[in-house]
């Protein structure tokens, strides 16, 4: 028993990380994205795509796979310590591989977005969506790139244009507001 020691701790190790990460998903909870961290250093050749392998998840998967494996290997098929560990180590690769592909997987099917310049809207006419107050900003909602969006905009007018008013827009002002008259 006391040789699986190091199997189970690391078994009960991953199994909980990723209950606990499966819950807080299941909640809308993820962390996932808040809990890396960046920083903007020099690195060797190709020691990015290293660390990018190395996180929660893959490390979670890793000592999840070595435990269990390894404990499957030693306690059900009876296989010596030293083969059940290089079974072990063997199957953790295995997950952190899976786990970083579904990943890369995942991020390809992610999309920039579509690109729009704001100053093809110069001359329009729309409706005000969020009430423009005197001198102050709002958002009217225009088609760009065949789709409905909220933009910024800002009005001189003395006086509040409500909501529906139409307005006219005359001048970019930056890459997210416009303005109106």
């Amino acid at each position: 028993m006391i040789a699986n020691l190091p199997f189970w701790i690391a078994a009960i190790f991953g199994t909980t990380i990723i209950a606990i990460q499966l819950m807080l998903m299941m909640l809308g909870l993820n962390t996932a994205d808040g809990a890396d961290v960046y920083h903007d250093v020099d690195t060797a050749e190709g020691t990015e795509d290293a660390f990018k392998v190395l996180s929660l998840q893959t490390i979670a998967a890793f000592f999840m796979a070595f435990g269990w494996g390894g404990l499957a290997a030693i306690e059900q098929l009876e296989l010596s310590t030293t083969l059940g560990t290089v079974i072990a180590i063997t199957l953790g690769l295995i997950f952190v591989y899976i786990i970083k592909s579904i990943f890369s997987l995942a991020m390809s099917l992610s999309s920039p977005g579509v690109d729009y310049d704001l100053k093809d809207l110069i001359g329009k006419k729309t409706n005000v969506y969020e009430r423009i107050p005197a001198g102050g900003t709002g958002v009217i909602q225009v088609f760009l790139a065949d789709m409905l969006r909220d933009v910024q905009a800002r009005s001189d007018s003395t006086i509040e244009l409500s909501t529906g008013t139409q307005v006219e827009i005359i001048e970019v002002i930056n890459s997210t507001t416009v303005k109106v008259k």
